[in-house]
């Protein structure tokens, strides 16, 4: 091989290796969602830049987007309190433009659901798809990702947002609140079981510091092929006499889309369909 050759052969090998550096490293966060406090006392960015963050001190649910360029891995906050109305008289909400999964900017259809297994069986349920981006629900503290060595992937999300979501959760008991759903969609956890039975009950997700859950959402596999859609928030249920919960998150969606599998009598005959268009082929060929 001519020198130059080479030469060029050994950058392209440097590069190639570095950019499975990148992508070993924005895959090392597995989960995509995150649970914190909001403690940015002014909006930095937007519209209502410079006023009072009407977010501060509330419970935050997280999005996280890690970069193959680590330092721009950062969070989107997903149905957090802001403002809407004219900058010269801006009114609270308890939520956001951008308070869905999927995100609606995203354009991605509901998250399906699909045959389940096991205690899901004659379930259209909820699963992690391998590069199919919000599938993957498992929500855990946001201090899970401290503590990482500077440059990673884990240590630029943390600190983004100037800082803004790092403050620990010291004393608190992280709790879902089901605000709404639609009928026929339940909430279960890892064992299978309904944890909305009595929806007036917020369910219990465990310490703030370091909690880690996964819900799985489903229908009936009777279910009709069609959307469903569960509201949520995040509440402080902590206690003590030295200690202040932390105030409620806003209102956040997940949307899901029903999957169900063809009736056998359809696949029976789109089968034999397919055996019997195989055999008239290979009988034309050895007529023809």
């Amino acid at each position: 091989m001519p020198y130059r050759s080479f030469k060029l052969f050994r950058i392209m090998l440097v590069f190639c290796a570095a950019h499975m550096i990148l992508v070993s490293n924005a895959m090392a966060i597995s989960t995509e969602f995150y649970v914190a406090k909001d403690n940015r006392p002014l909006l930095t960015f937007g519209d209502y830049e410079g006023l009072a963050n009407p977010n501060q001190g509330r419970l935050t649910f997280l999005l996280a987007h890690p970069n193959e360029d680590p330092a721009r891995s950062h969070y989107h906050s997903i149905g957090a309190y802001s403002y809407t109305g004219p900058v010269t008289a801006p009114v609270v909400q308890s939520t956001n433009s951008n308070n869905r999964i999927p995100e609606t900017f995203s354009g991605q259809s509901p998250l399906p659901l699909r045959p389940g297994t096991g205690v899901y069986a004659n379930q259209l349920v909820s699963q992690h798809i391998p590069g199919l981006e919000y599938s993957n629900q498992a929500i855990a503290s946001v201090q899970s990702l401290s503590g990482f060595a500077d440059g990673s992937v884990e240590s630029f999300l943390f600190n983004s947002s100037d800082g803004g979501y790092t403050s620990t959760l010291d004393n608190a008991l992280i709790a879902l609140e089901l605000v709404d759903a639609t009928p026929g969609l339940s909430v279960y956890d890892e064992t299978g079981q309904n944890i909305f039975s009595n929806p007036s009950e917020p369910y219990i997700l465990g310490d703030g510091n370091s909690f880690h859950f996964t819900p799985t959402f489903g229908v009936s596999a009777a279910a009709d092929p069609s959307s469903y859609s569960a509201s949520f928030r995040l509440l402080d249920l902590g206690s003590g006499p030295d200690y202040t919960p932390l105030l409620e998150s806003g209102t956040y969606n997940i949307d899901f889309r029903a999957e169900p599998v063809p009736e056998p009598s359809t696949m029976l005959l789109l089968g034999s369909g397919l055996v019997g268009l195989a055999s008239w082929r290979r009988w034309k060929t050895k007529t023809a």
